[in-house]
């Protein structure tokens, strides 16, 4: 039986980062795998497999047919989905395919009660979801045929833990609305005595405003905006502390790239719960209410007046290194999608 993955254009960053790590996983295990995509772009380099472009210039009823007859030609028994596609899933019924959705977003982001989730969540074969508390927000039927794999350690190299840290903190996140870096900021403003910087990686269109903020503040020349760069975690490897102040996030790899590289994390109690299910709070990491930058900052704060506490919180988040060590996740997926 061949496993086929389709990668939407929606779903991007860490969410097509883990896609394409499952795809080379399967692969290197002698799964007979083959990639969907609507992606003209796509890299044909990335995954070492087949790779089978869905016609967009037809008419989605043309490409539902065309795509079901593709399936069917290659033999495929079940294909994964990151995310909820109508052509997709309709061309699965016609060639008798299993579906496998990965939901990959908070719940309060979507309306499931829109006809189009709501059939294909009930109608699919499994889902997969990425923390307990989304799946404990859907019905026992929904439940029943799903399960819950959180994101693996997505570098299969990882740097060694560094002994030798910089006073540096650090955010990791597209400069957008929903990951509330303005939190971070203002948070960071209120910290004193100290000569720690700010360093924050990612671009979005929040850049502008955010660099006029830390001019505001009076912080421009601790808070240093990194802009993009290819292997993030090769940047922050020696840094004490990572924020992760997002409104919304499903399951963060910056958290779990942070904690594996041995960071003292700080994360905002977003809705999805992954925070809860990474962070033994207190222990291995902290986490925030979202939106009091009182509560981050004082708690930013003690880690920096504390070194002690902050090696005990670094020591004990580097163990993620084998919860959710890749190998251990490809195979929750292997036994699932098999059973």
């Amino acid at each position: 039986m061949k496993i086929a993955f389709y990668i939407n254009k929606s779903v991007y960053g860490g969410g097509q980062r883990v896609l394409i790590t499952l795809v080379r996983e399967f692969v290197k295990r002698n799964i007979d795998t083959i990639v969907y995509t609507r992606q003209k772009e796509f890299d044909k380099n990335v995954v070492p497999c087949k790779i089978n472009f869905i016609d967009t210039s037809v008419n989605p009823f043309l490409q539902i047919v065309r795509l079901a007859n593709d399936l069917k030609k290659e033999k495929v028994g079940k294909i994964i989905v990151f995310g909820c596609d109508t052509v997709v899933f309709a061309a699965t019924k016609i060639a008798n395919v299993k579906y496998v959705y990965s939901l990959r977003v908070d719940p309060l982001q979507i309306n499931f009660k829109k006809f189009t989730y709501k059939y294909i969540i009930n109608h699919c074969h499994k889902i997969v979801f990425q923390t307990r508390k989304v799946q404990n927000y859907f019905k026992e039927s929904i439940k029943r045929k799903s399960c819950v794999i959180p994101n693996p350690i997505l570098d299969e190299n990882l740097p060694d833990i560094q002994t030798n840290r910089q006073k540096k903190i650090v955010l990791v996140a597209r400069l957008s609305e929903e990951k509330n870096i303005e939190m971070a900021i203002r948070a960071f403003a209120k910290t004193h005595n100290n000569d720690f910087k700010f360093h924050i990686y990612g671009v979005g269109e929040q850049m502008d405003y955010l660099k006029k903020l830390t001019h505001d503040l009076n912080i421009n020349q601790y808070v240093i905006f990194e802009g993009y760069v290819s292997r993030v975690i090769d940047y922050i490897k020696d840094a004490e502390i990572l924020l992760l102040t997002s409104n919304f996030e499903g399951m963060p790899n910056a958290l779990i790239e942070g904690m594996a590289m041995g960071l003292a994390c700080i994360s905002t109690d977003f809705p999805s719960g992954a925070a809860h299910d990474l962070i033994d709070n207190g222990v291995n990491g902290i986490i925030v209410p979202m939106n009091d930058v009182d509560c981050l900052a004082d708690k930013l704060q003690y880690l920096i007046d504390n070194p002690d506490e902050r090696r005990s919180i670094q020591s004990a988040a580097i163990e993620i290194r084998q919860k959710q060590n890749i190998d251990i996740i490809v195979d929750r997926w292997i036994n699932f999608i098999k059973d």
